[in-house]
């Protein structure tokens, strides 16, 4: 048979098995018939794809009810989410947390430990593998068992997923955090900034849903920002877009504009503040203002670079909620150009959710079938969910 022949009969295949599990999706349970209609096969060549995809694990095959009806009931059909397996994680600079997913995003388990002051590079990475092979083992899962792993940190990491920068974990400066991982794993690392990451995981499962131009503010003791432009992260060249917090006309310390001098990061009064400003306290008042109109600053210069559809505000200030929303809109100019302001809704979440996301897509490089499935309109609502409610945890790193 000539190859080209081979070659079109192949890819022609690999099409429709795309055509089945787009039509089966990830929430439906349609019978051969339905799947019939929907994709418009022959029954040969439905019955033996379908055949296929359960050989492979890829489908479930159960029998239907045909309740008041006479005649045995229609099988029907569902995708096995949990044909593999991938983990969001996210390296912050006092906590290290993962999450275990399924094909469809859905979270099996977590885990997360603190990470002590002053930690160096080499015990870092050693522990935060020990709450990667926790979260795996809840999920009763082995590392090996994952298809792929995202990890977020804190830093400008470049497009080889090495850490070209980070002022918070500097032992990880120039470190290639992603290597070391898959040489530890033997699977596939994707290394991301996690203010990208968070903006990542709004996009797909918060305040973001809608959008397609976003920015994330993560609002901690320094601000930074993590941009998508047409549902895709916009790192820059070097990495680096975003990092407004190292620019000395916008960068504010958090803590010191909301507490005063000497002030913590890890003081716990600091969403605090808002609500002692809206019982009317006066100098609490003062120093919300004073913080809104720093955070405003950093809202309107990236607004009128991006002209995004929407403003995210996440990090450890925004469980300050509405009262820090408010306040921030106070000082954003109203005009053509003002994008909705929205807070995140994905809280500690964000980082590892888009973790999640951006894992399912690395894994689909390697298996096609996945492909179609991540572009059905399942909307992660439901990953959220099952990441259950996190907890706030002092400070705002």
């Amino acid at each position: 048979m000539p190859e080209t022949t081979v070659v079109r009969g192949s890819s022609e295949r690999a099409a429709n098995t795309d055509r089945v599990l787009r039509a089966i999706g990830f929430d439906g349970a349609p019978t051969q018939a339905q799947l019939r209609e929907a994709t418009g096969l022959s029954r040969p060549t439905l019955t033996a794809i379908l055949g296929e995809l359960v050989a492979d694990g890829w489908v479930r095959s159960r029998p239907g009810t045909n309740p008041g009806r006479t005649g045995r009931p229609a099988r029907t059909f569902t995708v096995d989410a949990g044909v593999l397996l991938v983990a969001g994680v996210d390296v912050g600079v006092h906590t290290a947390r993962a999450v275990v997913a399924d094909a469809a995003g859905t979270v099996r388990a977590s885990h997360e430990a603190d990470l002590p002051p002053g930690c160096p590079g080499e015990e870092r990475l050693a522990r935060v593998q020990r709450v990667i092979g926790q979260a795996a083992a809840r999920a009763a899962a082995d590392v090996e068992d994952l298809a792929a792993l995202c990890v977020g940190v804190p830093g400008i990491v470049d497009g080889t997923g090495r850490i070209r920068r980070s002022t918070v974990v500097p032992d990880w400066s120039g470190f290639h955090v992603g290597r070391a991982l898959e040489q530890w794993t033997g699977k596939p690392v994707d290394v991301v900034n996690d203010a990208n990451l968070a903006a990542v995981g709004e996009h797909w499962a918060g305040a973001a849903r809608m959008a397609q131009d976003v920015v994330y503010l993560h609002v901690g003791r320094r601000t930074s920002a993590g941009l998508l432009i047409d549902g895709k992260v916009h790192a820059g060249r070097t990495g680096g877009a975003g990092e407004i917090g190292s620019i000395p006309a916008l960068f504010f310390d958090t803590p010191t504009v909301l507490l005063g001098d000497g002030a913590s990061q890890l003081d716990p009064r600091i969403p605090e503040v808002f609500a002692t400003a809206a019982a009317g306290d006066r100098s609490a008042r003062r120093r919300v203002e004073a913080f809104a109109r720093h955070l405003a600053l950093d809202v309107e210069t990236l607004v009128h670079v991006i002209d995004p559809d929407v403003v995210v505000l996440g990090g450890g200030v925004s469980r300050a909620g509405e009262a820090l929303l408010d306040a921030v809109r106070r000082h954003v100019p109203t005009d053509d150009v003002a994008p909705p302001l929205a807070l995140g809704e994905l809280a500690d979440a964000a980082v590892t959710l888009g973790g999640v996301r951006r894992a399912l897509l690395l894994a689909a490089r390697s298996a096609p079938r996945l492909r179609p499935l991540l572009t059905t309109t399942r909307t992660a609502p439901a990953a959220r969910a099952a990441a259950g409610p996190t907890t706030a945890t002092e400070g705002i790193a």
